[in-house]
């Protein structure tokens, strides 16, 4: 199993770029009018949640020390520079802690827990922070389970996007009942969404706290959306444009907090006008390549159906024989 991992130097962990302060504008505006929407942490994720600031936190202010720095004169505050806000990253805190990660770093955060007794093989979604999400907001994908002597989570799309990979796919899916108001989870009964994935459970028992990775994913969508706070588009009444067409592309980190044990599944978003392809030919035919090859699941879960008959002949049109040469 590889799922297109790979080692990531630690100084790459965290990206400042310059979409930061305008990303930032619109994930205040989120936490501060559906915080629910896209902030959800269960209570025994409470140490996993500190740790992962913290750690925030610390890399931050060495990587970008222009940008992010304590202040002196008020022992634990951090201060962001770009925004020109300043933040308690110690207790007691003004605002979830996950909140203050949110408006630091660009990406968005899941913290995954290793489960117990018959299930310490598996880990378990118990934060999720997702600003850019893509066909799920926080409440949907924190899926029931009875574990941990209360309420936990199991991993859901955190689990499908790491098992996005033809080679991972997950063998057996059991459906969750949650039970809701107006659509907002309230309580958990007692059965629980699993994924059945040997290669998926090694892989997050064997992540070590010295050997961070990333990989990359990617979906595409009919939209301009950065912040997806509704699932993808199941049908159109008209075929979309070529213009209309994104490629959502994801880095995705994973490391391991030292002092809890959790996992940090991090996910930064970018939007790709497709069409700035017509001139990259080799990429556009590997593009066209690896969408046309994916399996039917992954192909119904990435809305393929919606998109895929203006894609082709867009492709038609500006590959027309072309094959890139070997070498």
């Amino acid at each position: 199993m590889t799922m297109g991992i790979r080692r990531m130097p630690d100084e790459d962990w965290l990206v400042i770029d310059n979409l930061y302060k305008a990303e930032q504008q619109i994930r205040t505006h989120l936490l501060e009018t559906n915080h629910d929407g896209v902030l959800q942490c269960l209570p025994e994720s409470k140490e996993a949640c500190k740790e992962a600031l913290d750690c925030i936190v610390n890399f931050l202010i060495r990587r970008y020390p222009k940008h992010f720095w304590l202040l002196e004169d008020k022992p634990g505050y951090v201060h962001n520079a770009i925004t020109s806000k300043t933040f308690r990253f110690i207790e007691p805190y003004d605002q979830d802690p996950l909140a203050i990660a949110a408006q630091l770093a660009m990406e968005d955060i899941n913290l995954l827990i290793q489960g117990t007794g018959e299930n310490s093989n598996n880990y378990f979604l118990c934060v999720s922070k997702m600003c850019v999400t893509a066909k799920k907001n926080a409440d949907e994908k924190l899926q029931t389970s009875n574990l941990f002597n209360g309420t936990s989570w199991m991993v859901h799309s955190a689990a499908y996007r790491l098992a996005i990979m033809e080679d991972t796919w997950a063998s057996t899916v059991v459906e969750s009942e949650v039970e809701k108001v107006n659509g907002k989870v309230l309580f958990p009964t007692s059965r629980f969404l699993l994924y059945d994935n040997p290669d998926l459970a090694r892989f997050f028992l064997g992540l070590k706290v010295s050997s961070p990775v990333q990989r990359n994913n990617y979906f595409v969508q009919i939209d301009d959306t950065m912040f997806q706070q509704e699932p993808f588009a199941d049908s159109t009444e008209l075929p979309p444009r070529i213009e209309d067409i994104r490629i959502r592309s994801e880095r995705q980190t994973l490391r391991r907090l030292p002092r809890t044990g959790a996992i940090m599944f991090l996910v930064r978003t970018y939007l790709i006008p497709i069409t700035e392809l017509e001139n990259e030919l080799d990429n556009l035919y590997s593009l066209r390549s690896a969408i046309n090859a994916w399996p039917a699941e992954i192909a119904k879960y990435k809305g393929r159906h919606v998109w895929h008959e203006t894609f082709e002949r867009w492709c038609d049109e500006v590959l027309g024989d072309y094959v890139p040469t070997s070498g």
